[in-house]
């Protein structure tokens, strides 16, 4: 059995800020994220059946801090790809949201089709990214844990295309920071089907009396 855990990463410093960062200005996690994660990491060991055979990450910054977080005193280490990271913004990297939308005319992420801004990936490329990393990622470890530390975005894409959905018959909700979504499937399949989802954006370890939501 092939079991893939998809972990978003914690809370960022450009979410809680509200600005639009890329690969070069991720200002990656915040002092909450920190203990966001943290949370995480003492509840996926307590669950000796999620423990990973692979771990990777993203390349950003607020992933390779979450991952670096959550996978201390487990004995694989993880591995880092550019395959996983956020859909590419383009020349608005770095602006505010307020910025984006004076000079956009519109609240970034309202069109999720085309181009953040120019120079970014269209929902196709992005898309088409995310669903080769992930068949890159189940050949590789087949029959094994693995765990993926990466984004919303590309959480959603994986999503549809395991699913077998489109955004026009679906929609999946971003989710939250450090939530755990997870997929198995039996035996080696060549297509993306044959996959049960277990859960989506479960972040019951952020709920409670420490109040990380």
């Amino acid at each position: 059995m092939t079991h893939l855990v998809m972990i978003r990463h914690a809370e960022s410093a450009s979410l809680a800020e509200r600005w639009i960062s890329g690969e070069a200005s991720c200002g990656g996690i915040t002092e909450r994220g920190k203990e966001q994660a943290k949370a995480l990491h003492h509840r996926l060991l307590g669950n000796d059946q999620l423990l990973p055979d692979q771990v990777i990450s993203s390349s950003m910054r607020r992933a390779t801090e979450t991952a670096t977080i959550i996978t201390e005193g487990i004995s694989c280490r993880f591995e880092i790809t550019d395959d996983f990271v956020e859909r590419r913004p383009g020349e608005c990297e770095g602006m505010s949201y307020q910025e984006y939308e004076a000079k956009y005319g519109c609240p970034p992420w309202s069109d999720w089709r085309n181009p953040l801004s120019p120079g970014g990936e269209s929902d196709e490329e992005f898309v088409a990214r995310v669903r080769s990393a992930l068949r890159n990622v189940v050949d590789a470890h087949e029959g094994r844990t693995i765990w993926v530390i990466c984004h919303g975005g590309v959480l959603m894409a994986t999503a549809h295309f395991l699913m077998r959905t489109s955004s026009e018959d679906a929609h999946w909700t971003n989710p939250e920071p450090t939530s755990i979504s997870e997929w198995h499937r039996q035996g080696r399949v060549e297509t993306a089907e044959g996959w049960t989802l277990d859960r989506y954006n479960d972040f019951a370890h952020l709920q409670g009396p420490l109040g990380l939501m």
